[in-house]
């Protein structure tokens, strides 16, 4: 090599002195984009684990979660300078010693007062344009600086001709930055599922982010496949298992579609945006139809309550009934006592009849269980006050009846056990419906029965205020509270 270089010229000729801010420069050229994409994947990553976390009810960790998604970006970018400025000092580089490069026809050399390396081009790993100047790149993790500024452009067009230049990373970037906007949305739909309260439901805007959060990673699908088709698998020799690769990319794809098309479906058929319709009053109101148009009361009035929710004020009996200044116990207390018209033609509210205990009209058709759900008119209203006061996401009650005439209402259910209430008596003082709240572990076969339930309260129905009260009985033996005592005469 060293006759090849004696005998021939050097076509160009360049030195080289590194600065501080040279040699940040070309880190920032030649991984700085790595670099923001590494950034970009942890903070999503954070993001999306956030989500989760608050949609579990972790409230204050998913927070710390999705501030340290905003901090990654930050904090890598100041390690990732003081590692910079650290290697620029220590002497493991010997980035500010001169080094003068001279450029041959199919070689070149770089001589410093610690190195001499003869480089043919074919040998070079990578040839990075960057700003002010190339870099040379010999191994995967080394780089010498050729300063450009300044120099001709045939020297910068020769430059461009000595080695691979590296791979457009567009789809790459393309999907940490549509990641991060979809992880993004989905923390922010999260954080407001998170801090609704209990009984408002989401304003029909918020479906917005959180939809287009859900196109975005169908689109984050479709380009992952496709980088690991072209990339991964096309990486592969064997004809066999590049196609195997191929074929399981592409059913993974459909998996992702499915299960991000349930995640949707699931999100916009819950509760939070309330039901099947939501129709806004004149008066400023809100009447939300429920999910359960067969139940005897689908209507709820809701008022605002600020730009995220809509806060619920009462149940309603449907369009036209949308005074906001009636109060839910006065609504319940108006469907206890049904109107009668006088002889006058006027309406009177009628005494209650001697015996209030439920009357127990049934329709024809059993349910699958062997029970027969009715429309019952003194014993709904309890229930559905009850879960209206003390159980809110249970929703509208839903009745059911067993063959000796008792009844039930589930109020939360799972896979081993249920929650339910079920109306036991009047109280003492016959002003109450007196409502036992139990819960039945079920065995191997989903099935589940009375005899094992554990007593968890007992709820007071006032017939003639609609007004509820928990007594905080957990056995017979206990006499309750003072206000249910009260109340009940007990």
């Amino acid at each position: 090599m060293q006759t090849e270089i004696e005998s021939e010229t050097a076509l160009f000729t360049a030195s080289s002195a590194m600065t501080l801010q040279d040699f940040r420069q070309m880190n920032r050229d030649v991984n700085g984009a790595a670099a923001l994409r590494a950034a970009g994947s942890l903070a999503a990553a954070f993001l999306l684990l956030g989500s989760s976390v608050l949609l579990s009810g972790a409230k204050e960790v998913g927070i710390v979660l999705a501030a340290a998604a905003v901090a990654v970006p930050f904090v890598m970018a100041v390690l990732r300078r003081v590692n910079i400025r650290r290697a620029y000092t220590s002497g493991r580089v010997y980035a500010r010693e001169t080094s003068e490069f001279s450029f041959y026809k199919t070689f070149f050399t770089v001589k410093s007062s610690h190195m001499s390396a003869t480089i043919r081009y074919e040998d070079l790993y990578r040839v990075v344009e960057g700003q002010g100047a190339f870099y040379l790149l010999p191994g995967k993790n080394q780089a010498m600086r050729v300063p450009t500024d300044g120099a001709p452009e045939e020297f910068k067009t020769f430059l461009r001709t000595l080695g691979p230049v590296p791979e457009k990373k567009t789809a790459e970037n393309a999907v940490v930055i549509l990641g991060l906007a979809g992880a993004g949305l989905l923390a922010l739909v999260a954080a407001i599922i998170a801090f609704k309260p209990q009984t408002d439901i989401l304003r029909a805007w918020v479906g917005i982010p959180a939809a287009t959060a859900l196109a975005l990673w169908m689109v984050i699908a479709l380009l992952g496949g496709y980088l690991i088709n072209r990339r991964l698998a096309a990486a592969v020799k064997r004809k066999a298992v590049r196609w195997l690769l191929r074929v399981l990319t592409v059913l993974t794809v459909v998996f992702l579609f499915l299960i991000i098309g349930l995640a949707g479906l699931g999100y916009f058929l819950r509760g939070d945006l309330g039901g099947s319709e939501i129709t806004r009053n004149a008066n400023g109101t809100y009447l939300v139809r429920s999910d359960y148009p067969a139940s005897w009361n689908s209507y709820m009035l809701y008022a605002e309550d600020g730009a995220l929710y809509l806060r619920r004020l009462r149940p309603s009996s449907g369009p036209g009934d949308d005074d906001p200044q009636v109060t839910a116990e006065e609504w319940w207390q108006m469907q206890a006592q049904p109107e009668t018209e006088s002889a006058g033609g006027g309406a009177e509210v009628t005494e209650p009849a001697e015996s209030t205990a439920p009357q127990k009209e049934a329709t024809t058709a059993p349910d699958e269980g062997g029970h027969t759900a009715r429309r019952e008119t003194s014993e709904y209203p309890g229930y559905q006050a009850i879960l209206y006061a003390a159980f809110p996401e249970a929703g509208t009650a839903q009745i059911s009846y067993g063959a000796k005439g008792e009844s039930w209402c589930v109020v939360s259910e799972s896979s081993t056990d249920i929650e339910y209430l079920m109306y036991d008596r009047d109280s003492s003082n016959g002003s109450c419906g007196l409502y036992v709240l139990y819960r039945s572990k079920k065995d191997a076969g989903g099935s589940w029965g009375l005899s094992d339930a554990v007593m968890e309260d007992v709820y007071a129905y006032e017939y003639d205020t609609g007004r509820v009260v928990s007594s905080g009985r957990t056995s017979w033996a206990d006499a309750g509270n003072d206000e249910y005592q009260e109340m009940t005469g007990e």
